[in-house]
């Protein structure tokens, strides 16, 4: 009856497909594969494109997360992020055109602040793609603006809080009329509730100066909130992206083109992991015995002596030597059953992955270790040719913000002008040639001794303090102003035409006429 049954089967299976008698052709090749593609997925089919649809909110912040994610995890990713920011974001430049003495001290007091606002915007810049800076000017007294190294001002109108939005609170929408975007950000229900109730938290605390704070810093987004709104539009110019396309308002954030290479080295980690898993827990195996001396009813106590020993040794809480001793017969055989650790140990499965991360990164590795992989193939000057136009992006942009600042402070505090601001240049060049290059311009009167110490790291005003100090020290002491050297003239008494006793240290040719000259010993 079973024979019968899984025959009839078998013919019902089989008549489902028709293969056409003679000379198969496309129609009977289709007939035999559509069954088996109904029930089976190509993840290569010409149909389907392996791509990730990035065109709404939800897969823009699922990208970012995970850039965000391998920035953290992924030494790749984070020091060449790292690098960009620390190289791109050189100090800052102000011209002192049409600006008093006080007014500019006044601006050069925020530097500092500026560049690590401009350091922040640069790392979000890479990262997520998206910046929404969020600056704040307030009033600021005459205790805090001697912290900042203001004496003339009573008080002043600064930016105190200076801060970038997080990209997962941002939703931007594409215009229908032009290329402008419209930027909402969304508002936490926890905020809704502390605004509804007057500076209250759900939990009950309360926080009256913040809620006075937001009413008068942000009196419309109050009023709005208020209103039930939960997304509110921002007005602010200040917002810049990183490479929007023309099909999609989001940006492209740094890291999204390496995401795919991440993943796999991701999965080459868990592969190792799992690996060293089942190596720690590797099986140790104890046979008594073989087929020429099988173990026996009269010395089976031997295997149970045996087994007590090693739990024995387990149940100290100690088990940390790497030997041990047992004690047993001839018949014992100790093996250690563990899994093949070459893929393990051997690191050559990381090199290709690298490889493509730092192509799709565009980060030279001379940049990242500070050598090439082979010697004498690259100069930091061509490898850096890309970064520094990844770096020029960003800083045009930061510079514009940067503006807008100075220029704000400007005009609340009611000066003539504000400064023009740059960055200093981004220097790619060799030391010797960058050197070369700077005295040539100093010795042709193109640039200052200002200039030309900075650039050296050297601060002109206090070198000309100290050699003021060091020639008074001099004088007093009698020493020589330089050096001396072995034909140098002897030095003479302060306020005296005659020369003084000259030591082996200052003239060791003194003063005897039968010293030899430098031009004795020269050719006639």
């Amino acid at each position: 009856m079973e024979s019968k049954s899984t025959s009839k089967t078998t013919k019902k299976a089989a008549a489902s497909i028709t293969i056409p008698k003679g000379k198969l052709n496309n129609d009977a090749i289709a007939a035999i594969m559509t069954p088996l593609g109904t029930n089976s997925y190509n993840p290569w089919s010409t149909v389907e494109v392996d791509t990730l649809d990035r065109n709404t909110t939800d897969n823009y912040l699922k990208i970012v997360n995970q850039c965000r994610f391998f920035y953290k995890r992924d030494p790749l990713s984070s020091t060449t992020i790292n690098k960009l920011v620390d190289l791109g974001v050189t100090d800052i430049v102000m011209s002192r055109e049409n600006l008093s003495d006080n007014v500019y001290r006044v601006f050069d007091a925020l530097k500092p602040k500026l560049k690590e606002f401009a350091q922040l915007m640069a790392h979000e810049y890479l990262l997520s793609g998206l910046v929404v800076p969020e600056i704040e000017f307030t009033p600021v007294t005459k205790e805090q603006l001697n912290a900042y190294n203001i004496k003339k001002y009573t008080t002043l109108t600064l930016p105190t809080t200076m801060w970038i939005r997080d990209p997962a609170t941002i939703t931007i929408n594409s215009s229908l009329l032009g290329p402008k975007v419209s930027y909402y950000v969304s508002v936490p229900d926890k905020l809704v509730s502390f605004i509804t109730s007057g500076g209250t938290y759900p939990d009950g605390t309360k926080d009256v100066d913040l809620y006075n704070n937001l009413l008068v810093s942000y009196p419309q987004f109050v009023t709005q909130v208020n209103d039930g709104a939960k997304k509110v539009l921002l007005n602010n110019d200040n917002i810049f992206r990183r490479k929007p396309q023309s099909y999609e308002p989001y940006p492209i954030p740094y890291l999204e083109s390496a995401l795919e290479a991440l993943q796999h080295k991701r999965n080459l980690r868990r592969m190792d992991y799992s690996v060293a898993s089942r190596v720690i827990s590797a099986i140790l195996l104890f046979r008594l015995g073989d087929k020429d001396f099988p173990l026996t009813e009269d010395n089976a106590d031997s295997l149970a002596e045996l087994k007590n020993q090693v739990l024995w040794r387990d149940g100290q809480g100690n088990n940390v030597e790497r030997i041990f001793q047992l004690f047993a017969n001839h018949t014992l055989q100790i093996d250690w059953i563990m899994p093949d650790i070459g893929a393990l140990i051997s690191d050559s499965k990381y090199t290709e992955i690298n490889q493509e991360i730092l192509f799709a990164l565009g980060m030279p590795r001379i940049i990242i270790t500070g050598e090439s992989e082979k010697s004498n193939t690259s100069t930091p000057e061509y490898a850096m040719m890309s970064p520094a136009k990844t770096m020029e992006n960003f800083r045009s942009h930061i510079v514009q913000v940067l503006s807008y600042i100075v220029n704000e402070v400007a005009r609340q505090n009611s000066f003539n002008s504000a400064p023009d601001i740059s960055f200093e240049p981004i220097n790619i060049s060799a030391f010797k040639d960058f050197f070369a290059a700077l005295s040539t311009l100093y010795k042709n009167g193109n640039i200052s001794r200002t200039t030309f110490d900075n650039a050296l790291g050297i601060n002109w005003n206090d070198e000309v303090n100290q050699k003021e100090e060091e020639d008074k020290l001099m004088q007093e002491k009698q020493i020589g102003s330089f050096a001396p050297q072995p034909f140098s003239p002897a030095p003479t008494v302060p306020n005296s035409d005659q020369p003084s006793t000259p030591t082996d240290s200052q003239n060791p040719a003194g003063n005897n006429q039968n010293a030899p000259k430098p031009t004795d010993n020269l050719p006639k």
